[in-house]
């Protein structure tokens, strides 16, 4: 019934940077909700993709209901014209968002390969907040498409057991085309991280 986004005062950070590993790792603990995040970051080395890999740990003695919310905003190119454009890919679920030459797809699966359950668009800047307020309820509206200032927030529905953790990989690919960032997403979704 809770929401804490990683701006909260209450998450305390530690990170790092392993000897001799290209990949950035962090640490974000909340006390006051009994949740450990663990996240390992990287760019991918033989695709145009950002990845990260979030380790989910429940830090109470109680089976857990957690829901993880990733959000997604972009001002593409630099502009603030209101041009870029984001959408949901039903096919293999991901988001995309582009405008012109540019193109971005957020996707993620959970460690039993099942991809998010739930997603919204939606526009901020002026007068709105962005997409992510959507979240703060714990459900996210399904907004399919969106033509502006663009955001897109994607989340997971995990059951997390007694002291127990779970994993999500999160990734975001790049490209110079929509086909060509949709077909990076459907190559990693097919294979894994």
């Amino acid at each position: 019934g809770d929401i804490h986004w990683l701006d909260n005062p209450s998450w305390q950070f530690k990170s790092r940077l392993p000897q001799g590993a290209l990949m950035g790792n962090t640490t974000a603990k909340n006390e006051d909700i009994g949740i450990l995040l663990e996240f390992d970051d990287f760019v991918g080395t033989d695709t145009m993709a950002f990845y990260r890999n979030i380790h989910i740990v429940n830090l109470r003695q109680e089976s857990r209901s957690i829901r993880l919310y990733l959000h997604q905003a972009f001002q593409i190119s630099g502009y603030t014209d209101n041009q870029d454009t984001a959408q949901y890919l039903a096919g293999v679920p991901g988001v995309l968002h582009y405008r012109g030459r540019r193109a971005f797809v957020a996707g993620g699966i959970d460690s039993m390969g099942v991809s998010f359950d739930q997603w919204t668009v939606g526009r901020f800047g002026g007068d709105l907040a962005g997409s992510w307020m959507d979240a703060e309820d714990g459900s996210l509206s399904s907004c399919s498409n969106e033509v502006g200032l663009t955001d897109s927030v994607i989340g997971f529905s995990l059951e997390i057991p007694v002291l127990a953790s779970t994993r999500v990989f999160y990734w975001l690919t790049a490209s110079k085309s929509p086909r060509n960032a949709i077909a990076t997403h459907e190559q990693i979704f097919a294979k894994g991280v």
